[in-house]
């Protein structure tokens, strides 16, 4: 699952090795090009939800090997810990865990009006490039014409929807240790043992 702001082409270039060695299943999230539109008031567990039916109606059963950025290491790690016989192996960056801070949660907002009311517009993409991107990366045509393609792609309702989801009503993900994921897996591969 990819980043909030851009879509499942964030992984074209390492896709190709990881197809050499796994199945593997792009999912773009909601109000991203590929992805559902956003329905009021969605949140992460929707995403989940999402998720879940992604790779149920792809016929994945086993439990997978999820890999996530930003907003997929959300998704992974809700993921992870409320279905732990779902997931193999969690690989997670640029993925905070607290919750944004005031003023960063402010940022957010105005972004999110932004998007809504006016769209993509150059100022705000560029704003947001200044945001995401680093200066070598903003350099790049090629970067920053990727998050342009992104941005005006993307459903505006739906993408200030899942700001909103995503970043300003995001929970403290904190509780959600690496021991509390393994000990949840440990519980599961337990039961499979014992045939439950």
């Amino acid at each position: 699952w990819h980043s909030m702001l851009v879509d499942d082409r964030m992984w074209d270039k390492v896709a190709p090795a990881f197809a050499q060695s796994r199945y593997l299943l792009r999912i773009s999230g909601p109000g991203h090009l590929g992805g559902p539109p956003a329905p009021r008031g969605s949140s992460l567990g929707d995403c989940v939800s999402l998720a879940l039916a992604t790779l149920d109606a792809a016929g994945v059963d086993s439990p997978v090997d999820w890999v996530g950025s930003g907003w997929g290491g959300h998704v992974g790690i809700l993921l992870a810990a409320a279905h732990p016989d779902r997931v193999r192996s969690l690989a997670v960056f640029d993925t905070p865990l607290t919750p944004l801070a005031v003023p960063e949660r402010m940022m957010m907002i105005a972004l999110q009006s932004s998007l809504r009311i006016v769209g993509a517009t150059r100022p705000i993409r560029r704003t947001i490039a200044a945001g995401m991107l680093a200066d070598q990366s903003r350099k790049q045509r090629t970067a920053t014409a990727y998050l342009d393609d992104c941005l005006l792609r993307a459903d505006r309702s739906s993408l200030a929807r899942m700001i909103g989801a995503v970043s300003i009503r995001r929970a403290d993900l904190t509780p959600l240790s690496a021991d509390e994921i393994r000990a949840a897996r440990r519980i599961v591969d337990h039961r499979r043992r014992r045939g439950r």
